[in-house]
This record gives structure tokens, sequence and C-alpha cells, in this order.
């Protein structure tokens, strides 16, 4: 006969529901991780969007921003997202750990097979991780504010698609074939100057004859900055746009 449970006797903890509950939460943790680096993911993509890009969508070479950060601190929060789903993986492998090996052993039969495997598996994952760390970048000189040379290209064609719109018609007398372009350079000089990261306060001030001290102030930054500061960490530093810095230089002219 079997034997009656006493009232006394412990009960035994529902450990399977426990752990269904706890799958099921990480589950759910990981499918909005997913969704959510996904969204970020198209947002840079997309939305906010980097260099030669922002100026043929907007026309200027203007500093994108949603709900106060930039393009550089959604990256971030990506990153991040990408740690957070890591670590849920892990548990989800964690607690599915005896389904893994069951199906595991039952797929391939033999054990040394299995433990091969399982090397160039774990060393093929590692490498993917961390191949950031390890490989070896090429690295080319850049004179200063070379590197904005392709957004100074795309302004200079944007520049003369504009003016052809507004053009004369070639039919009439007096039209030359260099009226667009030297209508483009003439308007280069009276247009907001292109301002980018990797110019120094004093390739500005030699390039648009506006005083580096004169833009330290308005910008707020300390006159006692280097004037061969470039302005990508000044910018980072005081919190400034480059857009700021144009404007300014517009209204100095």
């Amino acid at each position: 006969m079997a034997r009656k449970k006493s009232k006394d006797e412990p009960k035994k903890p529902q450990s399977a529901k426990e752990r269904i509950k706890i799958n099921f939460i990480i589950d759910v943790l990981m499918f909005l991780v997913i969704m959510a680096a996904g969204g970020i993911g198209l947002l840079m993509k997309y939305v906010l969007v980097p260099g030669s890009e922002r100026f043929a969508r907007y026309g200027a070479d203007v500093d994108l921003f949603l709900w106060g950060w930039d393009r550089h601190q959604w990256g971030a929060l990506h990153l991040a997202l990408g740690y957070v789903l890591l670590g849920l993986l892990i548990l989800h492998i964690v607690f599915h750990w005896g389904q893994i090996k069951r199906m595991y052993r039952n797929l391939i039969r033999g054990r040394s097979l299995r433990i091969l495997l399982t090397v160039l598996f774990s060393a093929a994952g590692l490498i993917l991780f961390l191949f950031a760390f390890v490989v070896k970048i090429e690295k080319i000189p850049v004179r200063a504010g070379e590197g904005g040379h392709r957004l100074m290209h795309l302004r200079h064609e944007t520049e003369i698609s504009r003016m052809k719109q507004d053009a004369p018609d070639r039919a009439e007398p007096g039209y030359h074939a260099g009226q667009e372009e030297d209508a483009v350079h003439h308007s280069h000089e009276e247009r907001t100057p292109l301002i980018l990261g990797s110019m120094t306060l004093r390739e500005v001030e030699q390039r648009y004859g506006v005083p580096a001290d004169s833009i330290k102030k308005q910008l707020g930054i300390p006159l006692s900055i280097s004037n061969a500061e470039n302005l990508g960490r000044l910018k980072k530093r005081y919190g400034f746009h480059m857009s700021d810095v144009e404007r300014y230089i517009e209204q100095y002219r």
C-alpha cells in the first residue's frame, strides 16, 4: 500500500514551476532588449545620420538630437543593451543547461567529436566577441581639415544644383559655361561657413578671419585653452555644437 503523507511532513518546493516562471521572465526580457537594440540601430542608421548624409538630407552640417541625446550617446546605449542581452543569454543557457546537454548528446554520439566541436565553438565565440582588441587597424595620416573632404565636395555639388535651378536660360545672350560655378564660389563666400570637428581654433581664425579668443568667449571656452585644440574635443568638453560656431562666424562677418 502507498504510504500516506503526514500533515507535518514538509511540502516539496515547486522548483519546476519556479524555473518555468524564471525562464519566461528571461525570455520576455531578451525579446524586449533585442527589439530595443534593433530599434536604436535603425535610429542611428536612418534618422540620426552621420556626416555627409546629414548635409544631403538637411542642406547643412547640423547636429541631430533625440530627447537630448546625439548619435554617439544612442550608440553607447546600443552597446549597453548588447551587454545586457549577453547576460540574459548566459542566464538562458544556465537554466536550460540540462536540456542542451541531452540534445547535444543525441545529435552527436561520439564523445571525442563532442569535445572537439565544443572547443571549436567556444573559441569561435571568444574570437567574435573580443576581435576588436586584437586586430591591427590601418592608420592613414590626414592633414588638418582634410577629414571632411567628402562633406565639402557634397556641399559644393549641392550648391551647384541649387544654382542651376536659379541660373538664366542657357539660350539667353551672355550666358557662359562657367557662370554656375562662378556663382557657386561667390555663394560660398556669402553663405554660413562649414565648420568641421577636425578643425582647430587657429584654423578657423585663419580661414574666416574671426579671432579665436572671440570664439572662445562666445562658446564658453576658457581663454587659457590653446588655439591648437581640436573643435571636436572642445565640443564634447563644453557642450556646444558646430552650428553654433558657424552662426557666430556669420554674425561676426
